[in-house]
């Protein structure tokens, strides 16, 4: 019995370090991204990808992360508020939409 407590009590440990390092990753790369694409590239760089989920309007509701190092994946919401999807949804939501919409604009045009 004492080997499971032991065993988990480092388990614990090393998730703790490992959710630690994912989010100073993930902190460094939001503070220096001015662009969706940038966040992705530089979260790439570390091993991490990132999954926003949109709804039809473009509006970020979900965000996933997965460390592909450690073969983690952990939803924003489990990370904490300032990792949240209205937080990325304000940061890229809108920039995204922008894009979209210009798309539109200069289909249009061309037709």
């Amino acid at each position: 019995m004492n080997q499971f407590i032991t065993l988990g009590k480092a388990m614990k440990k090393q998730i703790g370090s490992i959710f630690k390092l994912l989010l100073k990753t993930i902190s460094e790369a939001k503070l220096g991204s001015r662009s969706e694409s940038e966040f992705r590239t530089k979260l790439r760089l570390q091993g991490i990808d990132v999954l926003f989920r949109r709804n039809d309007e473009g509006r970020i509701y979900g965000t996933t992360f997965f460390d592909l190092t450690t073969h983690t994946i952990l939803n924003s919401s489990r990370l904490g508020k300032e990792y949240s999807a209205n937080v990325f949804n304000d940061l890229y939501g809108g920039k995204q939409e922008q894009v979209q919409e210009s798309i539109k604009e200069s289909t249009r045009h061309t037709l």
